[in-house]
């Protein structure tokens, strides 16, 4: 493997397939930060939002079409957990700090 890190959301939940027809290869979403330094602000919240955007497109590849409330809900406990599993499997303190943030964040406007 080359200066990039991969993530890879097999390695901690075996099979998580969203919707029917799911097949091996949705299994697995990869995050490339090797160009980035999470250690600083800039290079951790670069990161993040490149998790965010695999955790979207993993979770809701068809976001596009219309979706009822309880399909609206699942994709975000989808991208929730992805995200969650994906920083913590980067582990870089920055990220994961950037994520409670903005969880917080997200929290106390509910």
């Amino acid at each position: 493997m080359t200066n990039r890190k991969m993530i890879a959301a097999s390695a901690f939940a075996a099979a998580l397939t969203i919707g029917a027809g799911a097949t091996a290869a949705e299994d697995v979403m990869i995050v490339r930060t090797g160009d980035l330094n999470v250690s600083s602000h800039a290079g951790a919240r670069a990161a993040l939002r490149r998790i965010e955007d695999a955790s979207g497109q993993y979770c809701a590849p068809d976001y596009r079409t219309t979706m009822s409330v309880a399909r609206r809900e699942t994709i975000y406990k989808c991208k929730k957990r992805m995200t969650e599993k994906a920083v913590a499997a980067l582990g870089a303190p920055r990220v994961t700090a950037l994520l409670q943030t903005e969880q917080s964040f997200l929290l106390a406007r509910r």
